[in-house]
C-alpha cells in the first residue's frame, strides 16, 4: 500500500515482517498524551489484531498500555518504516494516525513499564522515539495549528523579564508566570462554579471557579476575561472586575496568582464557550462551595478563597 511517508530502508539480509498499527494523537490544553517507557516516548496505540479496526485497536491498546479509555477521531495520515531490532524481530511498521481523546484512568495498565504523561506538543515533535511518530506529531501541528501555550515570565517582584516559556516544560529558577482565578457573583450572592470535563489531565470532574494561565502578551485582566469566555461563554465587561487577592506561590506552582471578582446579572451561556473544558456549571452559595471542598469535590487548591468571599 502507498503511505504518506517512508522512513529508512530495509537492511540487506534481514527478513522484515509487515505489522500494521493504529496510534492516537490526543491533545489537551496544548499537551500531547504519550506513553513514557524505558526506551523513550511513544504514541498510545499498537499493532492491530486480525479483523480489528483501527478505532478498536486504539481503544484496546490505550486500555492495555495506559489504563485509559480512548476515542479515535479524524484520520491524520499514514507512515511506514523499517525497524531492524524489536521484540518481534525485524519489522516493516505501517502506522496509521488519528486524532482523538483519552478518558480518565479506569484500570491499571497491563503493561507496567508504560506511564501515561502529558508533554508539550512541540517537545513531542522533537523527542518521540520513532522518527515516523515525530513526523506524525509535526503533521498534527501543521494540519490543526495545535501548539503549546506560551507564557510571559516574571520575577518574584512581578517584573516582566521579556522571556517566554512553553507550558509543560520546567520553569527556570527564579521565574514565575501569571495565573488568574475568576469568581463570578450574581445578585443573590451566589458564585458560578464549573465542573471540569472528564478528559481533563488534572482533577477530572472536580468543581472549581473559572481560571487558567495568562498567555504571552496578555495582562492579568485580559487573561481573566479570555478564560471566562473560553470556559463558560460569558462576555464580561472589563470595568466590572475587581482584583481581590494576589500572591506569589512557590514550590509546586511557581506562579503569581491573581484572584478577580466580577458581579454578573444575566443568564448562563455555556453553549457559547469556545473550549470544551467544562462539563457543566451552576450557581452555588458559599456554604455549598464549602461542602464541595470538605467532601473533596472541589479542586483542593481553592481553599484560600473562603475568607475572601
Amino acid at each position: 500500500m502507498k503511505t504518506d511517508r517512508t522512513f529508512g530502508a530495509p537492511e540487506p539480509g534481514k527478513a522484515y515482517r509487515s505489522r500494521e498499527g493504529a496510534y492516537l494523537l490526543a491533545v489537551q490544553d496544548g499537551l500531547l498524551a504519550v506513553a513514557d517507557t524505558p526506551s523513550g516516548w511513544f504514541l498510545p496505540g499498537g499493532g492491530t489484531d486480525p479483523g480489528e479496526s483501527h478505532e478498536a485497536c486504539i481503544c484496546r491498546e490505550c486500555l492495555e498500555e495506559l489504563g485509559c479509555p480512548a476515542r479515535a477521531g479524524q484520520y491524520m495520515g499514514c507512515a511506514d518504516g523499517y525497524l531492524g531490532q524489536t521484540d518481534f524481530g525485524p519489522i516493516h511498521a505501517i502506522q496509521f494516525y488519528y486524532t482523538g481523546a483519552l478518558g480518565t484512568k479506569s484500570q491499571e495498565p497491563i503493561e507496567p513499564d508504560h506511564t501515561f504523561i502529558w508533554v508539550p506538543v512541540e517537545e513531542a515533535a522533537q523527542k518521540m522515539k520513532l522518527e515516523m511518530q515525530r513526523w506524525a506529531v509535526q503533521k498534527l501541528l501543521e494540519k490543526t495549528g495545535q501548539t503549546g501555550e506560551q507564557w510571559d515570565l516574571y520575577t518574584q517582584d512581578r517584573v516582566l523579564t521579556g522571556e517566554t516559556h512553553l507550558r509543560g516544560a520546567p520553569l527556570p529558577e527564579g521565574r514565575y508566570h501569571l495565573v488568574v482565578h475568576i469568581w463570578i457573583r450574581n445578585p443573590k450572592g451566589q458564585f458560578l462554579i464549573s465542573q471540569r470535563g472528564a478528559d481533563r489531565p488534572a482533577f477530572p470532574l472536580l468543581w472549581e471557579c473559572t481560571g487558567g494561565s495568562v498567555v504571552k502578551g496578555e495582562d492579568s485582566l485580559t487573561g481573566a476575561l479570555r478564560e471566562v469566555k473560553e470556559e463558560v461563554g460569558l462576555d464580561l465587561p472589563p470595568e466590572g472586575g475587581k482584583l481581590i487577592h494576589s500572591e506569589v506561590r512557590g514550590e509546586g506552582f511557581q506562579d503569581i496568582l491573581d484572584v478577580w471578582l466580577f458581579d454578573y446579572n444575566g443568564p448562563l451561556a455555556l453553549e457559547k464557550a469556545t473550549t470544551k473544558e467544562v462539563a457543566q456549571c451552576r450557581w452555588m452559595d458559599k456554604s455549598e462551595i464549602q461542602a464541595l471542598y470538605d467532601s473533596g469535590e472541589l479542586v483542593p487548591t481553592l481553599g484560600y478563597v473562603f475568607p475572601l468571599l
